[in-house]
């Protein structure tokens, strides 16, 4: 992290969830196309090697490049849900789409693009799997340092509050998207900071910036 922000930090890591795939099987051809939502979902797919080459909406540009790494025909988003929505109604798909997500997502794509139109159905490629916070993660919460903590999906913030139930050390929040500090605006005391872009280099720019004024 040094050379990122300038200055030697600890970094602690206590993952909130774990991901566990489901079982699932995609016969090619039954789709126009995928839709990604999330990088753990490009995984789930790609692991049918006969599904690769298929066209995919993928919601931002890291999902994005993950996808086009993995072999499928990709386009991008900019960055949510509902702006995924618009961009594949635009596109003008004629086929049936296939949106390949987790078992908790916030915005409903399959139910919004027919809403618009559009043809869609979606498989639960992977469960997300709550994970006790650490102790090293616990002590730093308790601890006088500032904390800067990154929250990048609304179901992390939902199970970071869950686990956090006492906080003495100041605490920053880098949220990356408004659905996220939904979550935890008003039910935590911390300084709540939103990403420019849905993304995980623009969480860290928000990080240093929040350094930065220290």
């Amino acid at each position: 992290m040094r050379n990122r922000f300038g200055v030697e930090l600890p970094i602690i890591q206590s993952p909130v969830m774990r991901i566990e795939d489901n079982i699932f099987e995609l016969r090619r051809g039954m789709f126009e196309a995928l839709i990604f939502t999330s990088e753990n979902a490009v995984n789930a797919a790609a692991a049918q090697e006969h599904l690769r080459g298929l066209p995919a909406y993928c919601v931002g540009a890291q999902t994005a490049k993950t996808a086009a790494e993995a072999g499928f025909d990709t386009r991008t988003g900019r960055g949510n849900a509902e702006d995924l929505i618009g961009f594949i109604q635009a596109s003008d798909p004629r086929g049936l789409l296939l949106h390949v997500r987790g078992e908790h997502t916030r915005g409903d794509v399959t139910q919004g693009l027919e809403r618009v139109g559009v043809r869609a159905r979606e498989v639960i490629a992977y469960r997300q799997i709550p994970v006790a916070m650490n102790e090293a993660a616990k002590d730093a919460l308790m601890g006088e340092n500032l904390v800067i903590l990154p929250l990048f999906s609304p179901r992390s913030a939902e199970l970071f509050l869950k686990e956090a139930v006492e906080i003495r050390a100041p605490l920053s929040i880098v949220a990356m998207s408004e659905a996220v500090e939904t979550v935890v605006s008003g039910s935590i005391k911390a300084q709540i900071v939103v990403a420019k872009r849905p993304d995980a280099d623009s969480i860290v720019e928000a990080m240093a910036g929040l350094l930065d004024a220290v």
